[in-house]
C-alpha cells in the first residue's frame, strides 16, 4: 500500500515539474523515488531474510546472532 501511495505521489511532483517547470518539484520527485527505492530494498531483504537454511546458509538468511544478542 505504501509502494503505491508513494508511487502516485511521485507521478503527481513529476507532472507538477513539466507544469510549472519549478526545480523544486523534480527534487521532490527524486526525493520520493529514493523513498520507493529505499522502500522496495527493504521489502526484498525482508522476503530474503524468512528464507529457510540450506547449505550455505546453515543458519538461515536472517541475522545471526549469539545468545548475547550480539551480531556475529
Amino acid at each position: 500500500m505504501t509502494f503505491v501511495v508513494y508511487s502516485i505521489i511521485a507521478g503527481l511532483k513529476l507532472i507538477c515539474y513539466f507544469l510549472t517547470g519549478f526545480l523544486v518539484m523534480l527534487a521532490e520527485f527524486l526525493h520520493n523515488l529514493v523513498d520507493i527505492t529505499i522502500l522496495s530494498t527493504l521489502a526484498y531483504t525482508r522476503k530474503l531474510s524468512k528464507k529457510p537454511p540450506d547449505s550455505t546458509h546453515p543458519f538461515g538468511y536472517g541475522l545471526a546472532q549469539d545468545r548475547r544478542g550480539e551480531i556475529c
